[in-house]
């Protein structure tokens, strides 16, 4: 059940676990990674391509800020984190499927916690 936190006492995973938790650390990283990405895009929106006479750079500049979808790149950004949660469910449930005992109790509350 969602939310049900549980503790394992001396766990030691096995090799299908620290392969898995390789797994978390990648999709982990790699959302990471494309939330930087994203919340780069409006600054190199804003000044990339301009005009090198600074005066019409700057007023370009304010006028794309002012006028820039905030509301699109907040929604990119959110989809990231239900992406990158979606994706650790999914990995967390095929784990407590294809390990057992303290391993699959393990993946179970990483399920829970997602």
């Amino acid at each position: 059940m969602k939310g049900n936190f549980c503790g394992i006492n001396n766990f030691k995973p096995g090799q299908k676990t620290r392969e898995a938790l390789a797994e978390v650390d990648r999709i982990t990283r790699s959302a990471n990674i494309l939330t930087h990405l994203l919340s780069a895009v409006p600054l190199f929106q804003f000044f990339a391509g301009r005009s090198s006479y600074l005066g019409s750079s700057v007023l370009n500049s304010s006028y794309n800020i002012s006028t820039y979808d905030w509301g699109k790149l907040a929604s990119a950004l959110s989809s990231v984190e239900k992406v990158k949660r979606s994706q650790l469910e999914k990995l967390a449930s095929e784990m407590m499927v294809r390990t057992y005992g303290a391993e699959s109790k393990f993946w179970e509350c990483v399920y829970n916690a997602l």
